[in-house]
């Protein structure tokens, strides 16, 4: 944890719960939440890349896991982001280096995966690349690799059901 106007609120309930590290500068806020046992985030946050914030992420059951970077080295700012699981065994992988981003997460079953990667857009005019995500069911696999320049680019994933694969690339 470092500098700025922060306010960080980690609640851990459960036995085996981890954290890792750094939530660097910038106008953020926070807020991590994890019951159960086991789940585990690797966090990043701002390493000299953040001018804004909020983050809010949450686990509700056990062994879940979540590695995020955000603005790593310089870009994210004005962003928003929102991680929500309920269920076990489910991993969320994020990372993100595009100015203005607002991402909501949210999924309730077992065994998902979501991989989602942002680089390359965001001016101090407009929005960047965006992602929401809504699944619910068990031990599907979500890729979603947004880059890009001149275009922000926005992906809603809604999937019901169990073991699908889903993979977007948007450029």
């Amino acid at each position: 944890v470092d500098g700025n106007s922060m306010m960080l609120t980690i609640v851990q309930d459960g036995m085996n719960n981890s954290l890792t590290g750094n939530f660097l500068g910038g106008g953020s806020t926070g807020t991590i939440t994890q019951s159960g046992n086991g789940n585990g985030i690797v966090l990043n946050y701002g390493n000299f890349g953040t001018d804004n914030g909020n983050l809010t992420m949450a686990f509700s059951g056990s062994n879940n896991s979540s590695v995020l970077n955000i603005g790593t080295v310089r870009n994210s700012s004005n962003y928003l982001y929102n991680l929500d699981v309920t269920g076990d065994h489910n991993s969320v992988t994020s990372t993100i280096n595009s100015a203005y981003t607002t991402n909501s997460h949210t999924i309730a079953g077992d065994s998902n995966t979501l991989t989602t990667t942002q680089t390359g857009f965001g001016t101090l005019s407009g929005g960047g690349h965006n992602i929401t995500t809504n699944v619910i069911g068990d031990s599907n696999t979500i890729t979603v690799s947004q880059d890009g320049n001149t275009i922000a680019n926005s992906a809603v994933i809604n999937l019901t059901g169990s073991n699908s694969a889903v993979s977007i690339t948007q450029h």
